[in-house]
């Protein structure tokens, strides 16, 4: 059927009517461009606060100066009194310094429907210091999907949906927003350490710095146990300090909390370079996988993990010195173990090529020796032995330099440790004490000299 001059101009006015119907139908807020957020730099936010008609949370940063070691310091205003967690509140300013946009537009209305109604929603503020007016302001509503919500602008109808990070981040209780940061020390610039552990104190004093960083600065000296009568171990202490320097609590309690610090377990003090005394305070009661502490300038009882407590009641003999052998790899001549009538002999030559000295027709694993090597140039203990009981089984590893000398460790009986974990007894010929190296350490150096 051949169509008339009339049917094509009837046709290409259907065509455009149905397209400008279309494009009508586009013009709602749906085809508006979505709006955005004004960005605001975090440094710059002095006040965060998340209200609803019958509550309000208010935090305020403690100062306002930056470079001030109070700056990053954060407090509740209302309806607490107390110090607020920075953590937390750096993470929702994060959410809004770039400036936030709308991912889609929602509804022109039925704000009870997705929680932004004025009865319902967070409204959610930020202030820069000095201005009256919020730099930012939005209703967070109803969560959406994954880490967004349904929020709105304050004075605009339109409903959208938005990343925020997560809507319950803005529904926690006021007490959810406590620092539950019980202890922040940068542990190179502490000094001394004490533990008092009942009638016994331990006193931890640095040495003077005997080496440089990569910058040229002094390296924190050596720590060293007062009346010790042994080297101390300075990795164990540095743990130790590591751990106290930095607590976080998973809960807080009030000050009237039964921790039994009326006995305490253990009282711990801190000494940076400046001469501030930070104390720790280790209640008596038992709580299964965690402690109970106290720390000087703060009324509050801190639930923290166990391991606080664990190292500041550490026996005075685990602070022995654990360095087992100490050498530089391109001294040594060769390696060898024994056990029994068989002795292995690996044989260091030029190029830090190994070949096997000793039995005959026996290649080396250049790998496996030279891991071996690196290993027995810092070898560590696992532990110390809990007395001074050694069983010789004849087996030994010793280590020949260049220069004539020898380092020899034995092995000793097979058991476990605390954790239950296998351990064997070793001892270096020379040297006092009884130690334990794990028995996964002893296979992995057995495996160079062909004893998988």
């Amino acid at each position: 059927m051949r169509l008339t001059r009339r049917s094509v101009v009837l046709l290409l006015v259907a065509v455009v009517l149905v397209v400008l119907n279309a494009l009508d139908l586009r013009t709602g807020p749906a085809a508006e461009k979505l709006p955005v957020l004004a960005a605001v730099v975090p440094e710059t936010v002095a006040v965060l606060q998340i209200s609803t008609p019958i509550e309000k949370l208010r935090m305020e940063r403690v100062s306002t100066v930056k470079g001030h070691p109070q700056f990053d310091q954060w407090r509740i205003i209302t309806p607490l009194q107390f110090p607020a967690d920075g953590a937390q509140i750096r993470t929702i300013l994060r959410a809004f310094a770039a400036g936030l946009p709308m991912d889609a537009f929602v509804d022109d209305g039925n704000h009870e429907d997705y929680g932004v109604d004025d009865q319902n929603g967070r409204l959610v503020e930020l202030w820069r210091a000095g201005e009256e007016e919020p730099a930012v302001s939005l209703i967070i509503g109803k969560p959406a999907a994954g880490p967004t919500a349904f929020v709105r602008i304050p004075g605009s109808p339109a409903v959208y949906r938005a990343d925020v990070d997560g809507a319950a981040r803005y529904v926690r209780p006021a007490s959810e927003w406590r620092d539950k940061v019980a202890i922040d020390l940068q542990g190179a610039v502490v000094e001394r350490v004490e533990l008092t552990r009942g009638a016994e104190t331990l006193r931890f004093v640095r040495g003077p710095s005997t080496a440089t960083d990569d910058n040229g600065k002094p390296k924190p000296g050596d720590w060293q146990l007062e009346g010790a009568g042994f080297v101390t171990d300075t990795e164990t202490v540095d743990a130790v300090v590591h751990v106290l320097s930095r607590i976080r609590s998973g809960e807080i309690h009030n000050a009237d909390y039964e921790g039994g610090f009326a006995t305490p377990a253990a009282i711990a003090s801190l000494t940076d370079a400046k001469g501030v005394v930070t104390t720790i305070t280790l209640g008596g009661r038992q709580e299964e996988g965690a402690s109970l502490i106290r720390v000087s300038g703060r009324d509050e009882v801190f639930r923290v993990a166990a391991n606080v407590g664990t190292v500041m009641q550490l026996p005075k003999e685990a602070f022995r010195d654990r360095r087992l052998m100490t050498f530089e790899r391109a001294d040594v001549a060769a390696l060898a173990w024994s056990d029994g009538a068989l002795t292995v002999v690996l044989d260091q030559g030029v190029d830090d090529v190994w070949t096997v000295s000793q039995p005959a027709n026996m290649d080396a694993d250049q790998r496996l020796a030279m891991s071996a090597v690196n290993t027995f140039a810092s070898l560590r203990a696992a532990g110390i032995a809990p007395d001074d009981t050694f069983h010789a089984t004849g087996a030994r590893f010793e280590v020949r330099f260049r220069d004539g000398r020898s380092q020899v460790l034995e092995l000793g009986q097979t058991e476990r440790d605390a954790s239950d974990r296998p351990m064997v007894r070793v001892r270096v010929r020379g040297r006092e004490g009884v130690f334990q190296l794990a028995e996964s350490t002893i296979k992995e150096l057995l495996k160079a000299f062909g004893r998988a």
